[in-house]
């Protein structure tokens, strides 16, 4: 396989797995996708009148060696479906109350004064919504200054959300930069 037709593979996996791990109508989605580590994402959606807490991890380190030489890339399908695990628990309607309660108590500017560019690190992310309102927070590796308290707020209920999914390490484990 050519090394250009095998990064054109990589990057439509990529994006098939991205699409799938944020895929749901979520009430609230944390997601953490390290540049070369395994992405996973946290999600809570109503069902009826429970909520459940889903996670998700896309295996990426299993799909790349799918890709690692020609011969290997014969063992699989023409089309490469993402390697996407996932589980679901019960969630008390408490944690996402006090996680939406304390989102909705931020006072952070809408847009950073300054843009970060970069080819190695960690991106987040954060989706609330609430009826026909909703809001999503993206940053990359550090975040930005002013945007403090939102990584202070997401850090305290990706563990408090994770813990509630028994989600295991990979999801409990977080390290944060400054």
């Amino acid at each position: 396989m050519e090394q250009q037709q095998q990064l054109k593979e990589f990057y439509e996996l990529s994006e098939r797995a991205m699409s799938l791990l944020h895929a749901g109508i979520w009430r609230l989605r944390l997601a953490i996708s390290p540049s070369f580590g395994e992405p996973r994402m946290l999600g809570i959606a109503s069902s009826g009148k429970t909520l459940v807490v889903t996670w998700r991890v896309w295996r990426r380190l299993i799909d790349t060696e799918k890709l690692r030489t020609p011969v290997e890339r014969m063992r699989f399908p023409t089309r490469l479906e993402p390697t996407i695990e996932q589980g679901s628990s019960p969630l008390s309607a408490e944690t996402l109350s006090d996680a939406l309660d304390d989102l909705a108590k931020l006072q952070v500017s809408a847009l950073p004064p300054r843009s970060v560019f970069g080819t190695d690190g960690t991106g987040f992310d954060v989706f609330a919504g609430q009826g026909f309102h909703s809001a999503t927070f993206r940053w990359w590796n550090s975040y930005p200054a002013e945007w403090k308290p939102l990584m202070t707020w997401f850090a305290k209920h990706w563990k408090s959300v994770s813990s509630a999914a028994s989600a295991g390490p990979e999801f409990t484990d977080l390290t944060l930069s400054d």
